[in-house]
């Protein structure tokens, strides 16, 4: 009589021991090991999808953080009533208030009105004396002029008013010059960088939406000089530390 072969457990030596495993036992162990490595899988996909959107947010947000627009309509703020008629040199609560500019370029800090002659001061302070007179003024065309040509093609600068505003009384006015910062570039073209502040008195919103009356947002702008030529080539809100 032929006698039936026996089959004996599978053993398997694993890290030194012994391990005695039957065929089912294995095909169970294959299983567990197969659905974890779906779980595991999916796990990482769903974490590599909520970066990749966290990512995508980053590059949202950096491309526009810091950047609300003057232009900007918003209902939290109340606006004074625009005038472009008035004479705002006959506002005597506004004549009171410190209207000179304060400069400051390394150890050099001095106050100046904006008439005052500010040519021993170089050609940068000179050029924003201009600015803010532009601003003083109401005049449109004269504040567009103190910007380069491109200004408006290039992301996250502050953007230009869209139409005339009305003369700005403003006051507190400080200019630093961060002289440390300055690149040239070459014999002929230069970038320097200035931190601008100052306050609107009963801002009407046709000029800054973006503050109420009587509060400061920094701005930070980049003054290029190309053979001899001054304008602002970027203009971002600044946060002061």
């Amino acid at each position: 009589m032929e006698s039936t072969p026996v089959r004996l457990p599978v053993t398997r030596r694993r890290r030194g021991l012994n391990e005695v495993e039957t065929p089912g036992k294995n095909n169970n162990s294959n299983r567990t090991r197969l659905l974890r490595i779906v779980l595991v899988t999916a796990v990482v996909l769903l974490v590599l999808a909520g970066l990749s959107g966290l990512i995508q947010w980053y590059e949202n947000w950096k491309q526009t953080a810091g950047t609300v627009w003057f232009s900007v309509e918003t209902d939290d703020y109340v606006f004074a009533p625009a005038d472009y008629e008035e004479d705002i040199y006959t506002d005597d609560e506004y004549l009171a208030l410190d209207r000179e500019i304060h400069y400051k370029s390394g150890g050099l800090i001095l106050s100046i009105l904006l008439d005052e002659d500010g040519t021993g001061y170089g050609k940068g302070f000179c050029f924003f004396q201009t600015f803010f007179r532009a601003i003083l003024d109401g005049d449109y065309s004269a504040y567009l002029s103190c910007f380069a040509k491109d200004y408006a093609d290039l992301e996250n600068n502050v953007a230009l008013p869209k139409k005339a505003f009305t003369p700005q009384k403003l006051y507190d006015i400080s200019l630093d010059y961060r002289e440390g910062d300055t690149v040239i570039l070459s014999e002929s073209e230069s970038r320097s960088y200035y931190v601008i502040k100052y306050k609107i008195k009963d801002n009407n919103g046709t000029f800054r939406k973006d503050i109420e009356s009587d509060e400061i947002r920094p701005l930070l702008a980049e003054l290029t000089e190309i053979n001899g030529e001054l304008s602002i080539t970027r203009m971002v809100f600044f946060v002061d530390n």
